[in-house]
């Protein structure tokens, strides 16, 4: 019995018999092996006459030619539009959003909020592909973090960078996971995970980045022990956040002053509007939150420029309307608070201005080193009693993290290091964590109070999608695309 299949075969044309009726298609060529269609960009795998006036005619060429997307790459740009700008996707389903679109986009098609959403899994897809396409045998950069999300559950967040000795690289989150229970061994798991989801072996890490928290420290010395030959150091700005914290309790007063008086024009407008009237040229008392890096010494700066203008205003309230006022004005009439603030001003302007700097994660390693170094310095040449103990935090900072000290020696080309072999990709290695903080701040942003019901994956996809469209200048789509047409065309062949 015969195995072939039933029905006549189709022959396989002279080359010039093609050639008779392709010339009446302008948008399609013919090399001798396959006909092209120039506007699809796809091998039509037919080669009837019949099949090319088929192709000419569908909505997808006539869309194509026109430049009108396709429905996927219309999908895909409207998801990532509505993802990068942070608007929910339920507003599709808005009637006043809907009859906007038909009226100044009536060709289009747009979809509900279900269908695109059904799209959501294919772009994730298309994401974690290009990402494993650019880090393949790339050298990388890694940092991870932790932090308490609205619901206080603790969130895991992992940043790459390639290491290029030619120019600093765009930060890429590899995931966002939430753990019911945050410890070493939850999140060394976590990064080994993704670090097998993405294809990277331990070997292409040249860096690791945390904060300085004792699990963090641990993380780094597991994953050192699963094979990983990295480099731990801890975040710079965190370090100088911690002695710019020791500054504080080394001036109780400053502390109290700063604290009080924000209180005392904190809700209430009344006093507000004094301020204005009596100091209209200056601006109002800046908010310190001791969470953020440098948010105190700015305040105390403040303080100490602007210290007769708010004494003057401060002390035309009466000291029983709130507790507040009264222990600010107290801070005030004290001649040694003055005093504090003006050493804070003269000795720690550089501590604040190094952390300032150190924000920006484009900088080189050489640059960053010497923002260290220099504010090494400028605390060693403090001549004064208060300041021995913030020396004295900067160097058991540096002394708990000796890796910091062998990149150091790798890059002034005295280690011995096996990573020494690697010193160019460590140009424009960055020294702090703050990649990972912006990724915080976008999954606040993202899981908020009024969106608490979003999936991990759905939250992760949308901080993948925001960081890709920076590395990533090929739109999404185009390839899923392309092999969309092609199987479309195996189709019309087949059948």
């Amino acid at each position: 019995m015969s195995n072939e299949p039933k029905g006549k075969k189709r022959p396989f044309p002279f080359a010039d018999k093609v050639r008779k009726f392709i010339a009446d298609f302008e948008d399609l060529q013919y090399d001798g092996a396959k006909i092209v269609c120039t506007i699809c960009d796809s091998d039509l795998m037919c080669w009837d006459k019949y099949d090319c006036i088929k192709h000419v005619n569908s909505q997808h060429h006539r869309d194509k030619k026109q430049g009108v997307p396709s429905k996927f790459q219309l999908m895909v740009d409207l998801l990532l539009m509505l993802v990068a700008c942070n608007v929910p996707l339920s507003i599709l389903d808005k009637q006043p959003f809907r009859e906007f679109w038909k009226k100044y986009a009536p060709e289009l098609h747009l979809p509900s909020t279900r269908s695109i959403n059904t799209y959501l899994p294919e772009v994730r897809k298309d994401v974690i592909d290009k990402i494993k396409c650019g880090v393949k045998n790339k050298q990388l950069w890694l940092c991870v973090d932790e932090t308490t999300d609205i619901k206080k559950i603790s969130v895991v967040n992992i940043i790459i960078r390639i290491l290029d000795s030619l120019h600093p690289a765009s930060p890429l989150l590899l995931a966002s996971r939430r753990l019911t229970k945050c410890t070493a061994r939850t999140i060394t798991r976590v990064v080994l995970d993704t670090l097998e989801q993405f294809e990277i072996s331990a070997s292409q890490v040249l860096l690791f980045v945390t904060d300085g928290a004792a699990s963090m420290r641990l993380v780094g010395r597991s994953l050192q022990e699963h094979g990983c030959r990295f480099l731990h150091i801890t975040c710079k700005i965190h370090a100088l956040h911690l002695v710019a914290e020791t500054v504080r309790n080394c001036f109780p007063g400053v502390d109290t002053l700063i604290t009080s008086t924000n209180k005392v024009f904190l809700k209430s407008p009344k006093r507000l509007r004094a301020f204005h009237d009596k100091c209209p040229d200056i601006p109002e008392p800046p908010q310190s939150i001791l969470t953020h890096w440098g948010t105190w010494l700015k305040a105390a700066f403040y303080y100490a420029v602007y210290f007769q203008q708010i004494k003057t205003v401060i002390l035309q309230f009466k000291p029983d309307e709130a507790a507040a006022i009264k222990e600010s004005q107290t801070q005030f009439q004290d001649i040694s608070v003055e005093n504090d603030l003006q050493t804070i001003h003269n000795n720690y302007k550089g501590l604040h201005d190094a952390i300032e700097k150190l924000q920006n994660s484009a900088l080189s390693l050489a640059e960053s080193l010497q923002i260290v170094d220099d504010i090494g310095s400028t605390l060693h040449a403090i001549k004064d009693v208060k300041n021995d103990c913030v020396v004295e935090k900067w160097e058991s900072v540096l002394k708990k993290n000796s890796d910091f000290i062998k990149l150091r020696e790798i890059w002034g080309g005295a280690s011995t290091d096996t990573l020494s072999e690697c010193r160019e990709y460590f140009n424009y290695a960055c020294v702090t964590s703050v990649d990972v903080e912006h990724s915080f701040s976008q999954y606040n942003h993202i899981f908020s109070s009024k969106r608490t019901c979003l999936l991990e994956e759905t939250v992760e996809t949308y901080l993948m999608l925001q960081n890709i469209r920076k590395w990533c200048p090929v739109s999404l789509g185009d390839n899923t695309d392309n092999t969309s047409d092609n199987n479309k065309a195996t189709s019309s062949r087949t059948s």
